[in-house]
């Protein structure tokens, strides 16, 4: 009986490393793939893309200026290399090549920070991609590795943002927003909020780590946040650099929280922006025709309300 047990606990392991191996074969490479036949090279990635030309091209210029705009807001990207990206057109091309390579397929984008590679899926819009991008520009920004919570918060804050070109080309850029899913969720969790264990868990809610940066971001704490973790000045789980910066203890900065939580109703401005987009020039002034009776900018924070 027990020589039994111990060949079935042996073939449990032996297929679970069978199982992981075959797993890291089928990410051991993520080759270009055959539907993504157009090519953008610009000073800082490699984009691959079935979209059409015209859209390639503004992709190109989009991710180049998004990563100007970063660093000047936040901190220096210093990437080894240019980075690859793969923008899917369509849902169709996207998931086949991922139920390819990868053993399951990760809604709307993923970035391989081994691998370093961004791959997405460029229907759904452009929050998946500046999120993805941004976990890259945490590798190769920050001194040290962030703990969870600031990695997948400061990226998921990304989700939401307005942009276009204006007619000198250059990149107007507000971020900030309320993300409509993930709000609704912080807004039904609110009495649940718990600061010190979304810094201390290693698997993170993200609905609230994205909650709590924009609640930083609208404090004006965020960009001195990130910059004081990004220059390795304070390590571990980044709660003393953010009393610090705030100015408060733990338990106060959290009662804050919640109760800007609590404040904010789920109404036409946490509903204010369902797909992310960087606009052209000319999109933008049809945009802005259609739109703009119903959105005033504020300049206290720096992006568009309804009005």
């Amino acid at each position: 009986m027990k020589r039994v047990l111990r060949l079935g606990i042996l073939a449990i392991v032996l297929l679970a490393l069978a199982y992981q191996g075959w797993r890291l074969w089928r990410e051991r490479d993520l080759p270009p793939p055959e539907a993504l036949r157009d090519v953008r090279t610009t000073d800082h990635f490699v984009i691959r893309t079935n979209l059409r030309p015209s859209g390639a091209d503004h992709q190109a210029r989009t991710f180049e200026a998004f990563r100007a705009w970063f660093e000047e807001n936040y901190f220096p990207v210093r990437a080894p290399a240019r980075l690859p990206i793969y923008a899917f057109a369509d849902s169709s091309s996207y998931s086949a090549y991922c139920s390819a390579y990868l053993p399951r397929t990760p809604p709307f984008g993923f970035y391989h920070p081994k691998l370093r590679i961004l791959v997405f899926e460029a229907s759904t819009g452009l929050g998946t991609a500046t999120h993805e991008l941004v976990h890259d520009f945490t590798v190769h920004g920050m001194r040290d590795p962030p703990p969870e919570w600031i990695n997948e918060g400061f990226s998921a804050f990304f989700e939401k943002l307005i942009g276009h070109f204006d007619e000198r080309g250059k990149l107007v850029l507000t971020v900030g927003y309320f993300h409509p899913s993930r709000d609704a969720i912080v807004k039904r969790d609110v009495d649940a909020l718990d600061l010190e264990r979304l810094t201390q868990k290693r698997s993170v809610d993200q609905n609230h780590a994205r909650s709590f940066m924009l609640f930083l971001h609208r404090r004006e704490k965020l960009t001195p946040f990130i910059r004081r973790v990004a220059t390795g000045t304070q390590t571990g789980d980044g709660v003393r650099a953010l009393e610090e910066v705030y100015g408060k203890p733990l338990p106060e900065i959290e009662s804050e929280w919640r109760a800007w939580v609590r404040a904010q109703p789920l109404d036409d401005d946490v509903a204010l922006v369902g797909r992310s987009a960087i606009l052209t020039t000319e999109d933008w002034a049809s945009f802005w025709a259609q739109s703009g009776g119903r959105l005033v900018f504020d300049p206290k924070e720096r992006r568009y309300r309804p009005r």
